[in-house]
């Protein structure tokens, strides 16, 4: 079931391709504007949290992950509200990747 919706946040362009074991970023991928993108979320708890790391220089790159050359990470693409992407389980996967991410 978390998968379909995956998929489906996918198709709708909230998230990246969720079908990747990939946890390591591209050195050249701009994190930072996902996070400013990620500041436009209506119904979430992490944009001061967000707003923070950018502003008062906390920012870090992400730790070396694991390429195994398929997909980059799973990645939010877009901000959105838990109405825009179909709010219940669609929702807690959206938040969740983002609480991943950030």
């Amino acid at each position: 079931h978390a998968m379909q919706i995956a998929e489906r946040l996918y198709t709708s362009g909230y998230i990246s391709y969720p079908r990747t074991e990939t946890t390591q970023y591209a050195e050249n991928a701009d994190l930072k504007s996902v996070l400013r993108e990620l500041t436009h979320c209506s119904d979430s708890d992490w944009q001061t949290h967000i707003k923070s790391l950018l502003s008062e220089g906390q920012y870090t790159t992400p730790k070396r992950g694991k390429d195994v050359g398929d997909h980059p990470p799973i990645t939010p693409v877009k901000a959105a509200s838990s109405a825009a992407v179909g709010g219940g389980d669609y929702w807690r996967i959206y938040d969740y990747v983002c609480r991943h991410f950030i």
